[in-house]
């Protein structure tokens, strides 16, 4: 598998060749969903960063190599092609890589196909579709581990992403006290007016509002920035 390389703002960062819409885009040399990148470099975020839903790295390197944050990456299913890029980029001293699906309660959830999860557990109708994880088939209707952000009682949060296929509410509720505490700008993918409405049932009850949103070409699902609001608690 050959090492594609892109270069922005000094900073190098390098993946494996996958064949997915990663590398689709980096072999044109730009990162996936350039546009939310590029406005969270522009923002000068210091501290720690949540990458929940860390896939292979794309969002991961770009945090700690170009805008220099350390990482807590979390990626049930992807982790060890994301440990491998994490040293590929000699980035072991600012990124944790975390093999756990995230969300409102200690658990498992079923892996229903395309990375989406069932967090009941529960499933009875998996995808067929296998996932392919580090040169291995993670077949559908695997059990995953879940845990909740809140038990990692992380410090110095300013920026969590979260691209994890409809999860993201739960994933949000079991982050209430850290969101609260660290009050960290949130960068949360929402597939349609339902899932957006889902998010906001979450957040805005804890004083965010939903400030910009972000897509792109190669990545046309909206990325939406939601900020706390000054003076709610």
């Amino acid at each position: 598998m050959r090492t594609l390389q892109i270069t922005a703002h000094g900073a190098r960062v390098r993946l494996r060749d996958t064949g997915g819409k990663v590398s689709k885009c980096m072999r044109r040399g730009v990162p996936y969903e350039r546009p939310l990148l590029e406005h969270i470099y522009q923002q000068h975020f210091t501290g720690v960063a949540v990458d929940a839903g860390a896939n292979i790295g794309n969002h991961t390197l770009w945090f700690s190599q170009v805008c220099g944050m350390r990482v807590v990456a979390f990626e049930p299913l992807h982790h060890e092609l994301l440990s491998e890029h994490v040293k590929l980029n000699r980035a072991g001293k600012r990124v944790r890589v975390e093999p756990y699906a995230l969300g409102d309660h200690t658990s498992q959830a079923t892996h229903v196909g395309k990375g989406r999860l069932d967090p009941t557990g529960q499933a009875t109708n998996p995808s067929s579709e296998p996932d392919v994880a580090a040169g291995q088939w993670t077949g559908s209707g695997a059990n995953l581990p879940v845990r909740t952000l809140d038990s990692y009682n992380l410090r110095d949060v300013s920026l969590i992403k979260i691209d994890i296929e409809g999860m993201e509410p739960h994933m949000l509720r079991g982050a209430e006290a850290t969101i609260r505490r660290e009050k960290p700008v949130i960068f949360a993918e929402e597939w349609g007016q339902a899932e957006h409405d889902a998010i906001a049932a979450v957040l805005e009850p804890w004083g965010y509002q939903m400030t910009q949103r972000f897509s792109a070409k190669a990545s046309p699902t909206p990325v939406g920035r939601w900020d706390p609001v000054a003076g709610v608690r």
